[in-house]
């Protein structure tokens, strides 16, 4: 069947999990809805939240005519997974998860996830492993950074560090990674916090998409995919990071645009740190 697979999220989060579903199923067409619009999700009503990501999917369904949903963003799984699958009940879908299991199984004795605050608050596998955890030996705490996953779709690592090693503080064995924009950031969490053992679910989330695509029989016939990115704002850092992932699928225009962006940034920082040079009277 050779409808593309849908996938929807705030912004760049999902887009790891697209680059971890493509390497696995690269014949197949992908289209790659981006919200930016109402981006960041993590901090909006519960029923406003509903509204937008249900037409969200309305969208794929009803004007890309995808085969199988990709809920590529933990909070929008968090809010509207049941009204998902009963909204399109004839939909194969995929929703992300916080990977609490693994490193439970591993035998982490304090846990945190990193995760919005709608996640913190609605996701059901948060609440099961808090409650069991006292019974079972280990701990587990979240952690709600407001402003990280704008951090993370604008890349300014510097700030990132900073509220990183301002909320981090506890000695903790692991960290799960319950947003996928927070993909993006595990190299900072590292080097941050060498001792950590971190936890993400673009893997697992690849394997399931694959076998409901080899079991419903979904699999395409096409020599190469395709991937559609639509964002629905004028976000050049969002834009940006996905034509860089994804850069086989992308035009030469888009290209052209893209390289275009990133030398007037270049010429801008450029000026900014030769005019802080002039200030200082450094040679």
């Amino acid at each position: 069947m050779n409808f593309p697979i849908g996938f929807i999220d705030s912004g760049v989060g999902g887009a790891s999990i697209l680059k971890a579903v493509e390497k696995l199923l690269p014949y197949e067409n992908f289209v790659f809805f981006a919200d930016t619009l109402h981006a960041p999700y993590g901090n909006k009503k519960k029923r406003i939240l509903l509204k937008i990501i249900l037409n969200n999917v309305k969208y794929l369904v009803e004007k890309r005519n995808i085969k199988l949903l990709v809920v590529a963003c933990n909070t929008a799984t968090a809010v509207a997974k049941e009204e998902i699958l009963k909204n399109f009940p004839f939909l194969p879908c995929v929703f992300v998860e916080p990977p609490l299991k693994p490193a439970v199984e591993d035998k982490n004795k304090k846990i945190l996830v990193l995760a919005t605050k709608r996640t913190i608050e609605n996701n059901s596998i948060i609440k099961h492993y808090k409650n069991i955890s006292k019974a079972c030996n280990f701990a587990v705490e979240t952690l709600y950074i407001s402003n990280l996953a704008t951090l993370i779709d604008n890349q300014n690592n510097v700030e990132i560090n900073k509220v990183l090693k301002e909320n981090i503080k506890e000695n903790f064995d692991a960290i799960v990674l319950g947003c996928t924009h927070y993909n993006f950031i595990k190299n900072n969490i590292a080097k941050l916090f060498p001792n950590l053992k971190i936890y993400s679910c673009e893997n697992a989330v690849a394997k399931r998409v694959v076998y409901l695509i080899e079991t419903n029989k979904l699999t395409s016939n096409f020599n190469r995919g395709e991937i559609e990115i639509i964002t629905n704002s004028q976000n050049i850092a969002v834009t940006r990071r996905m034509m860089f992932m994804f850069p086989k699928h992308i035009s030469s225009i888009w290209w052209a645009i893209a390289w275009l962006t990133v030398i007037i940034h270049v010429i801008f920082w450029a000026r900014k740190s030769r005019a802080r040079c002039i200030a200082r009277k450094w040679p």
